[in-house]
């Protein structure tokens, strides 16, 4: 049984053409290769005011507030400067780390590719959940 998947799943590989796949990301402006997939999935939704994903369990690995806004972790040199940008576009700090080079915040869906378009932003992605007993910590019961 176990030999008959693996060569089902060889067989689905080889039709795949990974090229396919990262065509588009290659494609994209140098700010919008920085935001992972699953944000700007959201970002998109967002701009065309699709609401077809509003409850926190349908939206996977991505926080979204009530405000609209995602809770990120921004990857760049934690400085005055960057942390001023970020609640110049409506940002809130939740977590800063100079060694790790990293930023958790709350940033509004819309602004977050005018922030990857910083030249010190080398990524932008949905934050770690924190997890008790193999459940978010910050679920509801």
């Amino acid at each position: 049984m176990m030999s008959a998947i693996l060569v089902l799943v060889v067989s689905l590989v080889d039709l795949v053409d990974a090229s396919a796949f990262q065509a588009p990301k290659v494609s994209r402006p140098a700010a919008q290769q920085k935001i992972n997939s699953q944000l700007r999935v959201e970002i998109e939704l967002a701009k065309s005011g699709t609401t077809a994903r509003q409850k926190s369990s349908e939206r996977g690995i991505v926080q979204i507030d009530q405000k609209r806004r995602a809770l990120v972790d921004v990857r760049t040199a934690v400085t005055p400067a960057m942390t001023k940008q970020l609640v110049a576009i409506g940002g809130t700090l939740v977590f800063s780390s100079a060694e790790a080079e990293s930023i958790t915040a709350w940033v509004p869906l819309l602004q977050l590719e005018r922030l990857a378009e910083s030249p010190s932003i080398r990524a932008i992605e949905p934050a770690a959940l924190a997890l008790t007993n193999g459940s978010p910590a910050n679920a509801k019961p």
